[in-house]
């Protein structure tokens, strides 16, 4: 980043933080409640459920603190309704 004539370089911090903002941006264009609520996810994105070590596919945002994922659970694909707090990006 430059500064004038001076080059400036982001923190690592600086750097994860733009990608957060980036992500959340996605998720506000693609969802009126991720819009709403700041949620950093999009319908279709690929998600691993933190409690099982799952990954799946986010299939709607149900609400502010809940997101519907479909994931394939001993060979069947099956819906989770789960909180915000328990998926993470892959």
């Amino acid at each position: 980043m430059r500064n004038g004539e001076n080059l400036v370089e982001l923190p690592e911090d600086g750097r994860q933080g733009i990608e957060r903002i980036k992500e959340i941006e996605a998720a506000l264009n693609a969802s009126a409640i991720a819009a709403a609520e700041g949620i950093p996810f999009k319908e279709g994105q690929k998600v691993r459920i933190r409690r099982v070590e799952l990954d799946g596919k986010i299939k709607r945002i149900a609400s502010k603190t809940k997101i519907v994922v479909e994931a394939q659970f001993f060979g069947a694909v099956r819906e989770w309704e789960l909180p915000v707090s328990e998926i993470e990006a892959v």
